[in-house]
């Protein structure tokens, strides 16, 4: 889900923007062509973004800015904070149904492409899309111990080893323009977070 609040022509040129970056690369796409797809002229875009370049800051600054956390661990979540397993599958579902909204998948497919790509003043990595949660999951992690419900291990190995498989299910399943692969992805959380919870428990 991307953050709110951005409204009219500026949105519409970020999210075409990002459409095109995520089909066609930085470089495959124009100011030009970004316009066209708008339905504005170029004159139009360079009134809200002085270069290409800065749209693509506007995007990455704009995706660095969620707060996913708050959006997933909700109270229908934490009433089975006291049945793992099942939080950690709770959690699966709600994370995987936000990651295939088209925002996530062409973020996902942006990043992606462009991670390696030299170019000045704008740092992708896809850092950006693992910090948050492995925080979340360090934390999670670190009160189970506390509260012995699992073996004492260092929580930071844990939440590495739990949101690693999820983050390459997602780049598996969740990175197509069409969205169609959510249920294959689900099954595979499922059954990751099944297994990981029986390796972990007391």
């Amino acid at each position: 889900m991307r953050p709110k609040g951005k409204t009219g022509t500026r949105k519409k040129i970020l999210d075409t923007a990002l459409e095109m970056f995520s089909l066609y690369g930085y470089k495959g796409s124009s100011i030009r062509l970004i316009a066209k797809k708008v339905g504005i002229r170029e004159s139009s875009v360079y009134s809200h973004f002085k270069s290409k370049a800065e749209i693509l800051n506007a995007l990455i600054t704009e995706y660095k800015s969620r707060k996913v956390s708050a959006e997933i661990i909700s109270d229908k979540i934490l009433d089975y904070i006291d049945k793992p397993e099942i939080f950690m599958k709770k959690f699966c579902e709600k994370i995987f149904e936000q990651w295939n909204t088209p925002y996530e998948r062409r973020m996902m497919r942006l990043f992606l492409i462009e991670q390696f790509a030299e170019r000045e003043g704008t740092e992708i990595s896809l850092t950006s899309f693992l910090k948050e949660i492995r925080d979340v999951w360090e934390f999670v992690f670190g009160q189970m111990i506390k509260f012995k419900l699992i073996k004492k291990t260092d929580p930071s190995l844990l939440a590495n080893e739990f949101t690693s498989v999820l983050f390459i299910i997602r780049f598996e399943y969740l990175t197509d323009e069409k969205g169609e692969n959510l249920d294959k992805a689900l099954k595979l959380a499922n059954k990751h977070a099944g297994f990981f919870w029986k390796a972990i428990r007391k």
